[in-house]
């Protein structure tokens, strides 16, 4: 059970991860591995004639994701001058004068002073250095002190997890194939058995190309936010100001179509538009004024070389 918004404040900060209450999705993600991995060590791996090769392959794999999952998560991303106690922190109140917990570069709940890149996370509530995210999968936050080994986790993960995919697809055209040449002939008691290996390996597969292609899309992400020395909360404020732009970019656009629309509206009222008599009337006061402006340069001109021919 997660904390509600309006009391994150009044709870102590949450150090790591592991700190209750943890994360339904965090829960989730536990359960899945162990569900997804346990089937491919009990009943896929063995299928294989060499045994021994996808087993070393699997658990040097499945190996690194847990050591960098860990340790992203039992890593504290808070910032260095947070000091945790087990007292109620100070309850914020949003207003119109204060909107922001950290202002003036000081945290009003955590009561130290920051950097302009340090963030107050509202779950784990407590300020983080470089704050990049919140992770649910983690139930922590990335920043700078454990963002390296995040990165660690996303290539980690796809490798876990193309090789269990890999297994359990070379499972299912091997069965499929009368001649098995990699695989084991099984024990006459699992012929029954293999049509239900071949759908549950079949959905498996599936699975975990959709699992692949949504981490492969934020591990190409991050690639791009450490390019363009962002973090993942820069980019989303960034996105957010853009936005905002466009949209009054849209409203003043709109406003001036509005006053065009009005503008011709009375022009087209009777009366709106001056009459071409009048139109023709104005064009030959101007022409006169500039016929008489030529005459009176070209007369001015006549008197000032009559006088200067008089002084020579």
């Amino acid at each position: 059970m997660k904390i509600k918004p309006e009391n994150k404040q009044e709870n102590p900060p949450r150090k790591n991860g592991f700190v209750c209450p943890l994360d339904t999705k965090q829960v989730s993600l536990w359960i899945v591995f162990f569900l997804f991995v346990s089937y491919t060590f009990v009943l896929v791996i063995p299928v294989f004639k060499l045994w021994y090769i996808p087993f070393s392959i699997e658990v040097i794999a499945v190996f690194c994701f847990v050591f960098f999952t860990l340790r992203t998560t039992w890593i504290d991303p808070a910032d260095f001058s947070v000091r945790y106690n087990n007292g109620e922190r100070p309850q914020f109140k949003k207003t119109k004068d204060n909107p922001h917990v950290i202002k003036n570069l000081y945290c009003q709940i955590c009561k130290i002073n920051v950097d302009s890149r340090t963030k107050h996370c509202r779950n784990c509530n407590k300020c983080i250095s470089t704050f990049d995210h919140h992770c649910d999968w983690l139930n922590t936050c990335v920043g700078k002190r454990n963002y390296r080994y995040f990165i660690g986790t996303l290539i980690s993960a796809q490798i876990m997890i193309f090789v269990t995919f890999l297994l359990n697809l070379l499972v299912v055209i091997g069965l499929a194939v009368a001649s098995r040449p990699m695989l084991v002939k099984l024990h006459p008691i699992l012929d029954d058995a293999e049509l239900a290996v071949i759908v549950i390996s079949s959905i498996v597969a599936i699975l975990l190309i959709v699992v692949i292609l949504f981490v492969a899309q934020l591990f190409f992400f991050h690639l791009k936010l450490i390019k363009g020395k962002q973090t993942t909360y820069d980019y989303i404020i960034a996105k957010r100001k853009l936005k905002e732009q466009r949209a009054r970019e849209a409203k003043e656009n709109a406003e001036k179509r509005a006053e065009m629309n009005e503008a011709f509206e009375v022009c087209s009222e009777p009366g709106g538009l001056p009459e071409e008599e009048e139109i023709l009337e104005s064009l030959e006061e101007k022409q006169k004024r500039v016929k008489s402006a030529t005459t009176v340069a070209t007369i001015s001109d006549v008197r000032m070389d009559d006088q200067g021919a008089t002084d020579s």
